[in-house]
């Protein structure tokens, strides 16, 4: 019989969809999610996942988080969940994974508890984005630490948090992070070799373009970026052109601030991850300074799509990426002359694209197969199973590669 086991999450996104498909294709699968979206996220996901799931009721509660980093505060949504241990009753799983630390691993917690199964937690926050919480959280997770059997997290600053807490290293399963291939690789090549020269007229891009994807808010450094491009304006007579993909709160000061310094922004307003290929393809550099992110995915994503990038120290993803390849230069945003510093170099010497070698290395550690054996594999040792008994027969035999280390890489 096929090993159950339960996921509790937040809400369906599209780049975790190919994952939990893949493990449901090993396991008897249960993902109980949170809601089917949240107010600041506007993913388009059909329902047609492919594995069995629900969805917990309750409320989404916005609040304002404070932060140890100016400008990182910002706000939030706390999933209120009540009936976690209902859903569970009914399936019997013989693990459950929650995600983070708060209500709803208390109601994983609780049924574990009850069953006398293992509880998996996946924790991504990382040093800079929950170190500085208050005595009182550090208590609550260092108790849920105690009380589990293994941990997920996205990779080496996720893991070394829980280390903080507590954790044992050899019960953290890194690297629990994927983005489809296919669409940011031969989608993004196809859209380069055909479509690049046509985007970038209908957007008006001339010269090295610097593509920013994501939330226009504070704490993805939204005001530090746009003073480094007025710096680089300032000094630099060469042609470049500031592509924005997204939408958020600071748009209508973007465009004030682009009239009043007379440089011109290209924003394209929210798009679906489908559409995405072709904005990669039309740019030379991914920038994202964020001031604090456990782990971007968007820079992920950009790797795959073989676009040199501006990394922020306070991204999670950073060292992981370039312990794996991706190439980049490595910035403190809120130091203006670094992250200026960084555009001009790309600016005065246009870089070429990441080869396909680099590409399909990161490819084969972060695919959705990848992911879903790291996270069978896991499971097989929770439950002591014999190894390879649920994550052995994956298509893809790149995906037993061995991971490189990253403590070395953390900043």
């Amino acid at each position: 019989m096929s090993a159950k086991i339960s996921i509790l999450t937040n809400i369906p996104a599209p780049y975790r969809i190919p994952v939990f498909r893949s493990v449901a294709s090993r396991v008897d699968l249960q993902v109980i999610f949170d809601a089917r979206s949240e107010p600041n996220r506007a993913w388009q996901v059909r329902e047609d996942f492919g594995f069995r799931h629900a969805y917990a009721n309750g409320a989404a509660v916005p609040y304002s988080r404070n932060s140890a980093n100016p400008g990182a505060s910002g706000e939030r949504y706390l999933q209120l969940r009540y009936d976690i241990v209902r859903h569970l009753r009914r399936f019997r799983p013989d693990v459950v994974i929650s995600g983070e630390m708060g209500v709803r691993t208390a109601q994983g917690e609780i049924y574990c508890r009850m069953a006398g199964i293992p509880l998996i937690i996946w924790s991504e926050g990382t040093p800079h984005t929950e170190g500085w919480v208050s005595g009182y959280k550090r208590r609550i997770r260092r108790h849920f630490v105690r009380s589990a059997a293994r941990f997920w997290t996205n990779g080496a600053e996720s893991s070394a948090l829980l280390e903080r807490y507590g954790a044992a290293e050899e019960t953290i399963d890194s690297d629990i992070m994927a983005v489809d291939p296919g669409l940011f690789m031969s989608e993004v090549d196809d859209c380069y070799r055909m479509q690049r020269d046509a985007v970038r007229r209908s957007l008006a891009l001339e010269g090295v373009t610097f593509c920013f994807l994501g939330e226009f808010i504070a704490r993805k450094g939204i005001k530090e970026y746009l003073e480094a491009l007025r710096r680089l304006r300032s000094i630099s007579s060469r042609p470049f052109s500031a592509l924005f993909v997204g939408d958020g709160p600071e748009r209508s000061a973007m465009e004030s601030w682009s009239r009043a310094n007379r440089i011109p922004l290209v924003i394209t307003g929210f798009r679906q991850q489908a559409e995405l290929p072709r904005f990669y393809a039309a740019a030379d550099v991914f920038a994202l300074p964020s001031l604090e992110d456990n782990w971007a995915l968007v820079t992920l994503e950009a790797a795959f799509a073989g676009l040199p990038q501006i990394f922020s120290r306070f991204n999670g993803a950073t060292a992981d990426l370039m312990a794996a390849g991706a190439p980049g230069i490595v910035v403190n945003p809120y130091d203006i002359s670094s992250l200026g510093g960084a555009l001009e170099s790309y600016l005065v010497s246009t870089p070429e694209r990441t080869s396909d070698t680099v590409r399909k290395r990161i490819a084969r550690i972060y695919s959705p197969e990848a992911c879903a054996m790291r996270m069978c594999r896991s499971i097989e040792r929770v439950l002591h199973l014999e190894s390879g008994s649920l994550s052995g027969e994956f298509s893809s035999a790149a995906a037993m590669e061995a991971r490189p280390t990253m403590r070395a890489a953390l900043p």
